[in-house]
C-alpha cells in the first residue's frame, strides 16, 4: 500500500508545478525578440524602410517590439496605427529627436 503514495505524490508535484513552469516560460519569451524578427536586427539603418502612421510592413512589428521592450505599451501587430504613432513620438521626445512621428534612420 505505501508504494502507491509515491507516484501519486510525484505526479500530484507534476501537476502542481506544472502551471508556474508554463507562466516562467511565457514571460522568459515575451521578453525575447521573436525569431521572424532577427534577421532585421543586422541592417544598417540606412538600409531599412522609413515607416510612418499607416505602413503595414513586417518592419512595423520590430519597431512594436522594440516600443514595448523601451517600456511604451504598443501592440505588435505590424500595423502603424495610431498608438503605434504616438508612442513614437513619446520615444522621439524621450530622445530628445525630432517628434514627428516618422521612423526613419535617426529613429
Amino acid at each position: 500500500m505505501k508504494k502507491i503514495w509515491l507516484p501519486l505524490f510525484l505526479a500530484f508535484g507534476l501537476f502542481a508545478a506544472l502551471p508556474l513552469s508554463l507562466d516562467s516560460a511565457a514571460a522568459a519569451t515575451e521578453d525575447k525578440l521573436p525569431e521572424n524578427l532577427e534577421n532585421f536586427m543586422d541592417i544598417a539603418p540606412e538600409h531599412q524602410f522609413t515607416l510612418r502612421q499607416g505602413s503595414n510592413r513586417i518592419e512595423v512589428k520590430l519597431l512594436q517590439w522594440t516600443l514595448n521592450d523601451y517600456g511604451l505599451k504598443t501592440e505588435v501587430d505590424g500595423i502603424f496605427g495610431p498608438k503605434t504613432d504616438r508612442n513614437v513620438r513619446q520615444y522621439q521626445q524621450d530622445k530628445g529627436l525630432v517628434v514627428d512621428g516618422i521612423v526613419g534612420m535617426y529613429t
